[in-house]
């Protein structure tokens, strides 16, 4: 499969934006988490910025409001989609976006 560039995973994070009420782009950064969503004023330039700052995209995090009830969703990117540090910790990211923990980005360490 030919590498993406960041243009490529905003272009998704937009078309996934279609389907939810807020979406981000999920980055792991040193032992914090970082978040791009779709509605940056450049979220091209700040995905940039975050891989400089040596950034681990991990996936998509998105929510939606159904019968009065926040849904959230996450989705790992294709490129890590079979990394095992993925998976859990969008789910801690999702579990921390709900207001329900604080989250340690060292997951991704692994």
């Amino acid at each position: 499969m030919a590498r993406r560039t960041t243009r490529d995973v905003i272009r998704e994070l937009c078309a996934e934006a279609a389907r939810q009420d807020s979406t981000a782009l999920v980055l792991a950064v040193g032992h914090h988490t970082e978040l791009v969503h779709f509605a940056d004023p450049d979220p091209v330039m700040r995905l940039n910025r975050l891989l400089q700052s040596g950034g681990r995209p991990a996936g998509i995090l998105g929510c939606r409001t159904v019968a009065g009830e926040t849904r959230w969703s996450t989705r790992p990117l294709q490129e890590c989609a079979n990394e095992a540090w993925v998976r859990p910790y969008l789910q801690a990211v999702a579990a921390a976006e709900a207001g329900a923990v604080q989250i340690d980005a060292a997951i991704a360490d692994g």
